[in-house]
């Protein structure tokens, strides 16, 4: 990663008393924070809206805060920030980047999830990249 995060935000890891993919999914969350040495007062994020109440118990004890509303994934950010998103929808994706579409924030957005050509259709994203072009850098 070239930019070191400074916070972690997951998205789309589905219920992890119900689902063993998302227990996977949760445990290498955190073994990528720890890997990465994220700085303090750096914090990990989670939300699916299929969490339960043993689930979002569960984040609480690894540290990990739970978010509370549903944000479709139109987080905004300004400082450097993993977004892990294993198997999240195209629109999820293009949400993030939509709310983060200007050269400050980009830059500080890193994404972990699926490779965008896997799409079928994959015009949602590839049609924001051309349609959205970033301003001429000034610095």
């Amino acid at each position: 990663v070239p930019t070191k995060p400074h916070d972690m935000i997951c998205y789309g890891l589905g219920s992890i008393q119900h689902c063993k993919n998302a227990q996977y999914q949760f445990v290498l969350a955190l073994l990528i924070w720890d890997l990465l040495k994220v700085s303090i007062p750096g914090e990990v994020s989670i939300y699916d809206p299929v969490m339960t109440t043993l689930d979002k118990e569960l984040c609480l004890a690894h540290k990990v805060s739970v978010i509370d509303k549903n944000e479709e994934g139109k987080r905004s950010v300004s400082k450097p920030t993993l977004f892990y998103m294993p198997h999240c929808g195209r629109g999820l994706y293009s949400n993030t980047l939509s709310a983060n579409w200007d050269r400050k924030s980009l830059e500080k957005v890193i994404l972990l999830g699926n490779r965008f050509d896997m799409y079928v259709g994959r015009s949602v994203i590839c049609a924001h990249i051309h349609t959205h072009t970033l301003p001429p850098s000034t610095g």
